[in-house]
């Protein structure tokens, strides 16, 4: 009985990541079909963001799993390497 707890809850995470990984796919096709001026808008809103959280000492979130997965294949596609960041 414990030994089915254990399997479902790492397909419940596994379900989860998945989940997300697509969820911030579709939401990267809607990025990529805007058009130019609303991407450059919403990039400069998230630096004054940023400048607002350095400026007050803001700790930033932990990542999710799906989000650190994201940065991994990120970083291996521009760099042809293959980088760990957990």
């Amino acid at each position: 009985m414990f030994g089915l707890q254990i399997a479902w809850r790492r397909n419940i995470r596994f379900v989860l990541v998945v989940w997300e990984l697509l969820r911030d796919g579709l939401q990267f096709m809607k990025v990529v079909a805007r058009p130019r001026t609303a991407v450059a808008a919403e990039v400069l809103f998230l630096r004054k963001q940023f400048a607002y959280y350095q400026d007050h000492q803001i700790r930033p979130r932990r990542l999710t799993d799906a989000a650190r997965r994201r940065w991994c294949s990120g970083l291996g596609s521009l760099t042809g390497k293959r980088r760990s960041l957990s």
